[in-house]
């Protein structure tokens, strides 16, 4: 009867929860040479978004383009990223010399880890390139120079395009000045962080004014419903009062609330009886004790600072800057609280926004079992 969910990759139908109305909407920007930002906690389902909706421009024959710029230390990284990404069987014949005149000696043709060719800076670029700013203007318009000669959409996509604030001073204000001059490109920006992200489409910011779609919270009683029909599809009973009890659990984040879905339905095929919250108790018990490896690991290299602050959250503070708070977890001042709140902010261990919260509640039990 098998595992009717899936996590810690990207899915889709019949394991997609949700998201038809944001996954068109992407659709339409990819196919219309528009530009768009997609941003929202992280493992909330961007991913699968961008991917189902590149997979159906696929099918139409356009191309997409996608990166990742999460762990890029600096711009030659991005911009080598973006040449081996392009998808070497549209650029090959006609469009790959035209393509290579376009980069003018700045591209060439070399193999990949397996072997396989692949686009890539040659001379100086290709080990430092002291001009990356320039690189990666070149190489865009290149692709729109490629772009304007087909008949289908070409689509560049940066995920956790960010980042780019990170390793470059005023970068996403050099990069939306090359997508204004790119016209014959579609872009989709992705974030996760979304204090930055705000930055970058607010009033002052560089992205604003761009369409943009927030990735949040599915509802609750849909996602519970859908949990328990895709469950019971596959061989497992609940009462009606488990799925509920299992989104306000381990919500709202959708991967979270998947994993202990996951766990839930394979404790479900074990017995004979219905899944009751008191199951679902059980598997949240049980994903904790296998991550204590993996959570000890994060919390040893966390500042003592930090720690104080992640038990408090846990504890169920929401004012991190009282004397009440700073006396009960020995923080020398607000401002170190305040300071310790925005680094894990940052890092993603807390949620965007406000009261805190702890994105990951089984590192949240865990913090909990060790006080």
């Amino acid at each position: 009867m098998g595992q009717p969910f899936r996590t810690d990759q990207v899915v889709e139908a019949p394991y997609f929860a949700d998201r038809d109305e944001e996954t068109n909407k992407l659709l339409r920007v990819m196919r219309n040479r528009e530009r768009i930002v997609l941003y929202g906690e992280r493992r909330q389902g961007k991913s699968s978004v961008i991917t189902r909706a590149a997979r159906r421009l696929e099918s139409e024959g356009g191309v997409v383009i996608m990166i990742d710029a999460w762990k890029v230390e600096d711009l030659n990284g991005i911009n080598r990223a973006i040449l081996k990404a392009v998808p070497f069987g549209w650029v090959k014949g006609t469009r790959l010399e035209l393509l290579i005149r376009a980069f003018r000696g700045l591209v060439g043709l070399m193999p990949n880890e397996e072997g396989r060719p692949v686009l890539g800076l040659v001379g100086l670029s290709a080990h430092r390139d002291p001009h990356p700013d320039e690189t990666l203007e070149r190489i865009l318009e290149g692709l729109n120079d490629v772009a304007g000669e087909s008949k289908t959409p070409v689509v560049v996509v940066i995920d956790e395009f960010q980042n780019l604030e990170k390793i470059r001073t005023n970068g996403g204000a050099l990069l939306r000045s090359i997508v204004q001059e790119t016209g014959h490109l579609s872009y989709v920006f992705a974030g996760s962080m979304v204090g930055l992200v705000m930055n970058l489409i607010g009033p002052k910011g560089p992205f604003h004014g761009i369409e943009r779609i927030e990735i949040g919270e599915i509802r609750a009683d849909y996602l519970a419903t859908w949990i328990q029909e895709r469950s019971k599809s596959c061989g497992v009973e609940w009462t009606s009062d488990a799925s509920p009890f299992l989104v306000a659990k381990a919500g709202p984040v959708t991967e979270y609330i998947l994993r202990l879905a996951k766990a839930v339905h394979w404790i479900g095929t074990q017995s004979k009886g219905a899944v009751m919250p008191d199951t679902i108790d059980q598997a949240f018990a049980e994903i904790v004790a296998d991550m204590d490896g993996t959570f000890d690991l994060i919390w040893s290299k966390m500042s003592n600072t930090r720690r104080k602050v992640l038990r408090g959250i846990a504890d169920g503070e929401v004012r991190l800057t009282t004397d009440h708070f700073l006396s009960r977890y020995h923080l020398g001042s607000s401002s170190a609280a305040s300071r310790g709140e925005r680094e894990l902010r940052d890092d993603g261990i807390l949620a965007p926004g406000k009261p805190p919260r702890i994105s990951d509640p089984f590192f949240a039990e865990w913090i909990r079992r060790q006080t």
